[in-house]
């Protein structure tokens, strides 16, 4: 924590139905001088949602809701435009996130120094003017949008409001007494301060603090909770769905659904399979066994909650600060192969040597060759030269020069690694995927979050030869948001660009690719960074460009 200048963090670790340790570490105020405990509540972020999905399972199991049937059938506000005909949104493919709904319609979500109840609304007003980002169980693709959404399936469906209906249901039922999915209800003094890290031009770190958080979109990710409920909900689960109190939240069959791969879908090249709420997987790191889990990030908090059914452990890691270094991760997972360790006597294995290098033939060099679009990284050059692939950040990045990756005989390719260049130490390998022209990558050799050769999509090629319109041509420039809700976090852009880049049209570095004069998606498959950005609308209108149910107004032209 002193290292990377972490202010609080909370941890609880739990052996079957026991808490093995809670503690808080840090500040929940720094200026107050108020610490961490045990007891401190933390935002989870996204880890709300699978509390979110056991409401929605529940009126499953009540038979009230059918997994299978159009969500539009229990949200008649749901809509979309037509774009694909013959792909209806079901409440499983919103549950296991391959629905296709645009996944961060951000404006109003998440806002700092007050609340913006009217979130839900403006969603569904947003979405009726949006069209899908791809057919339905294409592949898996991060969507808080439709996450939100299961708020009012559980509310029109029950006939309760959602915090009521989950404090009777789930949190009741568990004894978690103070954990609640609207976090307006907590006074200040309950909940840790955020807090951001912020390094200087001459390197000096200062951790500023922030205003307080509201996640408006309840079920993608408001709750607020300790450590020492969170281990509640850890032996609930790891006791199949019966809360240590003995009442039943889910039965042990419907549990084993959630965590049970919902597609084997061609495309769904990650590090976990989707079940209903939760991430299925050996978390990169196979000497574990098989883990559960489901991270939860929002502005200034980060946590870390994953169980090893097999073993019957789980870990709750959270922190208040933003900063260069995923400290929950790095805590979570050491933490957790601790236990392993402790109950098995295994440990984590030496990584493997690299494969030598190996001669391919030119063709196979060039068929490789192209432009790659990747939402998350923008557009990358990739040339035949010396006798491997030179990846060129295009346009140029400031410390990210090009680099010639030579092939390894496990089909890798792979740098020379500098520490002066953070894209030297990439590995890749082109591949096709369901008629897919694709960039692999592995996460670790990049800087991701998960261990050990866990392998992604990080980038897709560009077909070659495509005009841009002269229309989109005329609209190159810089524009300005003109109806960010006010307390919006900074993660919705304020301002757009619209430019050409070796004869690709870009927005704000994602890759567009326009179908005709009035239409435009952004393109490129990228899994790393949670499939955010690939085919997301961008509509003109006069001098305004909107994107995910943001109005941008032109104020230069491009050159």
């Amino acid at each position: 924590m002193r290292a990377t200048h972490t202010v609080g963090l909370s941890i609880a670790l739990v052996d079957g139905g026991r808490t093995v340790w809670a503690r808080g570490f840090g500040s929940a105020d720094r200026a107050a001088r108020v610490p961490v405990t045990a007891d401190t509540l933390f935002h989870i972020g996204s880890t709300s949602k699978t509390l979110a999905a056991a409401a929605v399972m529940q009126l499953v199991e009540q038979g009230r809701v059918d997994l299978d049937t159009p969500l539009s059938r229990y949200v008649p506000q749901f809509k979309m435009l037509p774009r694909f005909p013959g792909s209806v949104v079901t409440v499983r493919s919103v549950l296991d996130m391959h629905s296709g709904i645009p996944g961060d319609i951000g404006n109003g979500m998440l806002t700092s120094g007050r609340p913006n109840p009217g979130f839900r609304t403006s969603l569904l007003r947003t979405l009726a003017k949006s069209y899908p980002e791809r057919p339905v169980n294409t592949t898996w693709a991060y969507s808080n949008s439709g996450y939100t959404l299961l708020q009012n399936l559980v509310e029109n469906v029950s006939g309760q409001d959602f915090e009521s209906y989950t404090r009777q249901r789930l949190f009741g039922l568990m004894g978690m007494e103070r954990t609640t999915f609207d976090d307006t209800s907590q006074p200040d003094s309950e909940l840790a301060h955020g807090y951001q890290a912020v390094a200087g031009s001459d390197g000096a770190v200062q951790v500023l603090s922030q205003p307080r958080e509201y996640v408006n979109g309840w079920a993608t990710g408001s709750v607020v909770s300790s450590a020492g409920e969170m281990a509640s909900y850890l032996k609930t689960l790891i006791a199949g769905g019966l809360a240590p109190g003995g009442e039943w939240i889910l039965g042990r069959s419907t549990l084993r659904q959630m965590t049970t791969p919902q597609t084997h879908l061609p495309l769904d090249i990650t590090s976990f399979r989707a079940g209903l709420g939760w991430w299925v997987g050996d978390t990169g790191n196979k000497w574990m066994g098989p883990a559960i889990y489901w991270n939860g990030d929002t502005a200034n908090f980060h946590t870390f909650f994953r169980w090893l059914p097999k073993l019957g452990v789980g870990v709750f890691v959270s922190v208040n600060t933003t900063t260069a270094a995923q400290v929950h991760e790095e805590v979570g997972l050491r933490a957790l192969g601790l236990m392993v360790t402790a109950k098995t006597g295994r440990s984590a294995p030496a990584p493997p040597r690299p494969a030598p290098v190996v001669k391919v033939s030119a063709r196979e060099l060039r068929r490789a060759a192209g432009q790659y679009a990747s939402p998350s990284s923008g557009l990358y050059t990739v040339t035949a030269a010396g006798g491997g692939l030179r990846v060129t950040p295009t346009p140029p990045v400031p410390g990210l020069s090009p680099v010639t990756m030579l092939p390894r005989a496990d089909g890798w390719y792979a740098a020379q690694a500098s520490p002066d260049n953070p894209l030297s130490s990439a590995w890749i390998k082109p591949a096709t995927v369901a008629g897919r022209h694709l960039l692999l990558a592995h996460l670790d050799r990049i800087g991701g979050p998960e261990p050990n050769g866990v392998v992604t999509i990080y980038a897709e090629k560009l077909a070659s030869g495509d005009r841009i319109p002269r229309a989109w041509r005329a609209r190159t420039g810089s524009y300005r948001a003109t109806n960010v809700v006010p307390s919006t976090a900074a993660l919705t852009p304020r301002t757009g660009e619209l430019r050409i880049v070796h004869g690709v049209l870009e927005w704000n570095g994602m890759v567009v690719t326009p179908e005709g004069p009035g239409l435009a998606f952004t393109y490129g498959l990228s899994l790393w960074l949670l499939a955010r950005g690939e085919g997301d609308a961008l509509v003109p209108s006069g001098e305004t460009l909107t994107i995910l149910g943001v109005n941008y107004r032109k104020v230069s032209s491009g050159r």
